[in-house]
């Protein structure tokens, strides 16, 4: 009886355009705050290397010192993480690509204070698995 009585239930919340909430994967946030806390957690070579993944051709290329003419990302600046990937000599460290307006910067999550969220929000870049 208590069984006919829950399907006549839910046959008539359907009816009337109730839809069930899904239960979907939590999405990552594309983008986070970041200030840098240690600048020596930057890797400015790193880019030369196959070390790392990286987001794109773009950021790998814009990605070191060769790229930043001069600049270095002082102490306390504010920037956007997009994204991060395991170092490949070190898997337990985490790189953290961030964006400090034109520059492109890859920095150990060490080296950062996330304003919300962690490095772990962060899409993880992986490289591609070879046969």
């Amino acid at each position: 009886m208590r069984r006919a009585a829950i399907l006549a239930c839910a046959v008539g919340m359907l009816s009337m355009g109730f839809v069930m909430p899904s239960y979907q994967a939590r999405r990552r946030p594309a983008q986070l705050p970041v200030v840098v806390l240690d600048p020596g957690h930057v890797y400015p070579t790193i880019n030369i290397s196959d070390c790392i993944p990286w987001p794109n051709a773009e950021w790998k290329s814009m990605g070191g010192v060769s790229a930043w003419k001069g600049w270095s990302v002082p102490k306390g600046e504010q920037g956007i993480a997009i994204a991060r990937a395991s170092h490949c000599l070190f898997p337990e460290t985490t790189v953290v690509f961030v964006e400090f307006g034109p520059h492109r910067v890859p920095i150990g999550s060490k080296g950062l204070r996330f304003e919300w969220g962690s490095s772990e929000d962060l899409p993880l870049l992986t490289k591609p698995s070879t046969p």
